[in-house]
């Protein structure tokens, strides 16, 4: 079953779990907890983060390219969700995808308003923990395309 927002169907149990994970991810974004972030992601060294900068593997890589950056080099965050995430379970899998917007002061206090970046999540659903995150990827939307 999958979930988008022209779905009429209630959310699974699984779906809502994950939008819970969704809504943890963004707000240790916002508030800068590195720590809520660590509690999001697999143990696994095999997880993986891509962005503008590259791939991350491992949490280490992780956390200094997205969560410590975010924390270290901005004194304000706002990430917020455009629209509600499509969230598809695959059994022990989950896919969701995510359009944000982000709006930051930095330490230098340039303010930085990015609108329409994406984002795919991919979870696993573990026996301990429930549902962790393995996978993460985000770019930018493109500029449209004009004949």
């Amino acid at each position: 079953p999958s979930s988008s927002l022209a779905d009429a169907r209630p959310a699974s149990r699984a779906q809502t779990a994950v939008a819970g994970q969704i809504d943890r991810y963004i707000a240790s974004i916002n508030s800068g907890d590195v720590e809520a972030a660590k509690m999001l992601w697999d143990d696994s060294s095999d997880i993986t983060f891509i962005n503008t900068t590259g791939l991350h593997k491992g949490w280490p890589a992780i956390n200094g390219a997205v969560h410590s950056f975010f924390r270290d080099k901005f004194t304000r965050r706002d990430l917020r969700l455009v629209a509600k995430p499509t969230i598809q379970i695959f059994g022990n899998a989950a896919v969701a995808q995510f359009i944000w917007d982000f709006d930051g002061t930095m330490t230098s206090g340039k303010e930085l308003h990015t609108r329409g970046g994406r984002e795919s999540q991919l979870y696993v659903r573990t026996g301990q923990h429930g549902w962790r995150l393995v996978h993460a990827h985000y770019s930018l939307q493109p500029p449209p395309i004009t004949p």
